[in-house]
């Protein structure tokens, strides 16, 4: 055998052994990467799950309070809450009542004129 076969055949092939190192490591990184993404695809799934949760509890208190309120805003309602109160309220539909149209009033820089401020600007 001459001396070029035997370095041939028994030649570390170093180009092919740094291919399948490259490929070895990318493929590791590759596979720890997919690992640590569907950790975290789990652990935001669970996130996601106990903020469901807590709004589904909101909504159900929402819902629960909201009743309350439309059932305090009835007529009945109020006349219980006044005789429970024992305020001596007059009510609405009293003929005794009468509806006094406000007066629209303008600001302007100098006080009203029946004030006491006006009065004593007027006195100075």
């Amino acid at each position: 055998m001459s001396r070029n076969r035997i370095r041939k055949s028994n030649t570390l092939q170093r180009k092919r052994l740094f291919k399948l190192l490259a490929g070895g490591v990318l493929l590791t990184i590759f596979g720890l990467v997919y690992v640590f993404l569907q950790v975290r695809v789990h652990q935001l799934s669970e996130d996601i799950k106990a903020q469901e949760v807590k709004l589904k509890k909101a909504q159900e208190l929402n819902s629960t309070l909201s009743a309350r309120v439309e059932s305090r805003k009835t007529p009945r309602s109020l006349q219980t809450q006044i005789a429970y109160l024992k305020l001596n309220l007059i009510n609405i539909s009293d003929p005794r009542i009468d509806v006094i149209e406000a007066p629209i009033f303008r600001r302007s820089s100098a006080p009203p004129h029946g004030t006491a401020l006006a009065r004593q600007d007027r006195g100075r």
